[in-house]
């Protein structure tokens, strides 16, 4: 439910003015007087029932949308799951609620708060399989830690929720922290303000496991199955995401890379292959940090960040043209044996700007009221093998990456 900004404000005085017009001509063409009555009543009423909607609106200040059922306002995080059911694409997203402030002359300006939700979605359809909204984010902010099995844990600043896990896709809770107390008689856990929750519950990334401390500041690693708290054996080492999601250069293997310049030309090997229209190119990295391999039976961390496919392909972003109005282009190459590398698809994203920040100011599309303060820049950029999501400008997009033809898209 959006409302995009008019040269003038459907205020009350408005509302008032139009009926009358209304009234004005309705009975103009009324010929019979028994039905002047009838119209005369039937436009006050609606007149009244107007100005009552507009007062409630307007007057009390509220632009509300249902955090259940709108689209939601920015994402904050992602995270990809498997399970028996299929792939999911779970996200914390946020969902701004209006709040009209009339200090600021007659239009006024709107302010209002956030809420947050979780939502799981189908990867292979984009299909919304489980939501829940967790209410205001300065009651209720809620932290993704990591993945394990079929559940994902939380941690809820709501003291009813706390550290929880839930299944998916439905998102149903299905471990408590009432049960995670229970198996640890006497444990409490650390009491810390909302800007440093992160760096006490954390997930640590080979074992997968949830890592909590307890009211001392000591470090745990909580055993998802029996949810006994166990004193780690080495140093943990932490789930974490990618910042960036753009890069220069790829490492491929050991001292072994593929760069690009801003012009379009790919360096592998000390061989250069130029491509024409690929401006400001850049690789796409992943969001999500690849740390956990296999080897000889032990496990071991290699952070992995860069999307390399199985046929030895990678990503680039560029745009279509010079200036603020530039779209967004993804294209794919491959990387081939004897180290030149050739286009084998490319996709203009007519519906996304690559600085979207400048688009708006120059007012190549509209901020639409609702979205609160959003980060139009915020990118996030998802590889799950045979999909591609790319997540920019408030949309989601996800790419067939044998072919680039587009499976399913979305606005927040």
């Amino acid at each position: 439910m959006h409302i995009i900004w008019l040269p003038f404000d459907y205020s009350p005085v408005f509302l008032v003015y139009l009926h009358s017009k209304l009234l004005y001509a309705g009975m103009k063409k009324s010929v019979i007087a028994g039905e002047k009555s009838k119209f005369i009543l039937s436009i006050m009423i609606l007149c009244l029932i107007s100005l009552s909607c507009s007062f409630i609106r307007y007057g009390c200040g509220f632009y509300t949308k249902d955090a259940h059922t709108d689209s939601a306002d920015d994402i904050d995080d992602v995270i990809l799951s498997q399970t028996g059911d299929g792939e999911f694409l779970i996200t914390i997203e946020t969902v701004f609620q209006g709040k009209r402030n009339t200090k600021q002359g007659i239009r006024g300006g709107y302010d209002g708060y956030w809420e947050k939700r979780i939502s799981c979605y189908d990867v292979s359809t984009g299909e919304l399989e489980g939501r829940y909204v967790c209410g205001k984010r300065e009651e209720a902010d809620c932290f993704m830690l990591g993945r394990e099995s079929t559940r994902v844990w939380f941690f809820s600043i709501d003291k009813e929720l706390g550290l929880h896990a839930r299944e998916l896709p439905s998102l149903e809770v299905s471990v408590t922290q009432k049960e995670i107390l229970d198996a640890n008689p006497g444990f409490e856990f650390i009491e810390a303000p909302l800007n440093e929750i992160s760096q006490h519950f954390r997930f640590e990334k080979n074992l997968l496991w949830p890592s909590v401390k307890d009211k001392s500041g000591k470090d745990y690693l909580l055993n998802p199955k029996t949810l006994k708290a166990e004193i780690p054996q080495q140093e943990i080492e932490f789930y974490s995401t990618n910042p960036n999601n753009t890069t220069n250069s790829l490492e491929l293997a050991t001292n072994r890379y593929i760069k690009i310049s801003p012009d379009g030309t790919v360096t592998l090997d000390k061989k250069q292959t130029s491509f024409q229209n690929m401006i400001n190119s850049e690789f796409l990295e992943s969001t999500i940090i690849t740390t956990l391999q296999k080897k000889q039976d032990e496990l071991f961390s290699e952070d992995v960040s860069g999307i390399i496919t199985e046929d030895s392909s990678v990503f680039i972003l560029s745009q279509d043209e010079e200036g603020d109005n530039s779209k967004c282009v993804i294209s794919k190459i491959n990387m081939n044996q004897d180290s030149t590398v050739e286009l084998d698809w490319q996709v203009i994203l007519e519906e996304y700007y690559r600085f979207p920040e400048k688009a708006l100011e120059d007012g190549f599309f509209e901020s639409i009221f609702g979205k609160g303060n959003p980060n139009y820049n915020s990118m996030k950029i998802l590889n799950t093998g045979s999909r591609l999501i790319f997540i920019y400008n408030l949309k989601m997009l996800c790419l067939d990456i044998e072919s680039g033809d587009t499976v399913w898209e979305m606005e927040l």
